[in-house]
């Protein structure tokens, strides 16, 4: 049985250098660095890119968008992309510039997730869509993520498990599309967001991972942003 590959998220308080230091010690193969405001998020002083491809430290890039400015981030991070010579990306959308998404936005959001997956797939590059909590009024919900997916068939999925409204919740959207990659971090089922160290919230990673995803192999990236030792006593929890 091939197993998972070990990530996180980066915590920008952080010099990357301490992260991968950290990363490196701890059994960490890769990180996960958010692109935002069409640029790289890391704490690097001098040009980001290239001082990131120095530390030969592997990485996904996980790009916060508004679907509002889709098509505009599109081409900025296809070229980000290639210049780091990637061939997948995660794409979690937001939707702050809208209170409240009419028909219109978002049939737009869907047909600009699928002009993306099928250029990025023409540049060799995989499309990892994440999936919301219900803080974010777009793809929250398994109605709108079987549309996604069923237009989109050359679009992945990336699942945040912190996202489910619960277990059965979990198991339909595996069901819609089977994920590659995992976001996990722990929450109280009755917080509408939350993202905690392994341990301290409801989630049963025992049922999870022996009932739920059982024969799962692909990344894992632990969205645990706090201490050094929280982050290495979830993966203590998860191993």
């Amino acid at each position: 049985m091939d197993y998972p590959i070990i990530g996180r998220s980066i915590r920008l308080n952080n010099t990357i250098e301490e992260e991968i230091r950290f990363s490196n010690f701890n059994g960490f193969s890769f990180h996960q660095i958010w692109y935002k405001d069409g640029e790289i998020a890391i704490n690097i002083e001098g040009p980001k890119e290239k001082i990131l491809i120095s530390y030969n430290f592997p990485f996904i890039i996980h790009a916060l968008i508004d679907i509002s400015e889709l098509n505009y981030h599109s081409n900025v991070l296809l070229r980000k992309i290639e210049y780091f010579n990637h061939n997948e990306v995660i794409i979690h959308p937001v939707c702050k510039k809208t209170i409240i998404p009419t028909n219109d936005i978002m049939k737009t959001f869907l047909e600009d997730i699928f002009n993306i997956s099928e250029l990025y797939y023409k540049h060799g590059i995989k499309v990892y869509l994440e999936n919301n909590s219900k803080l974010e009024s777009i793809h929250n919900n398994e109605e709108d993520i079987m549309k996604m997916h069923t237009k989109c068939e050359k679009l992945n999925m990336v699942l945040d498990i912190a996202h489910m409204d619960n277990y059965e919740n979990l198991k339909r959207l595996i069901e819609i599309k089977y994920p590659n990659i995992l976001h996990i971090s722990d929450k109280h089922f009755s917080a509408i967001h939350e993202h905690l160290p392994i341990g301290e919230g409801e989630i049963d990673w025992k049922y999870v991972f022996n009932k739920i995803l059982s024969n799962y192999s692909g990344k894992i990236i632990f969205e645990v942003n706090q201490s050094d030792d929280q982050i290495v006593k979830s993966k203590d929890i998860i191993n």
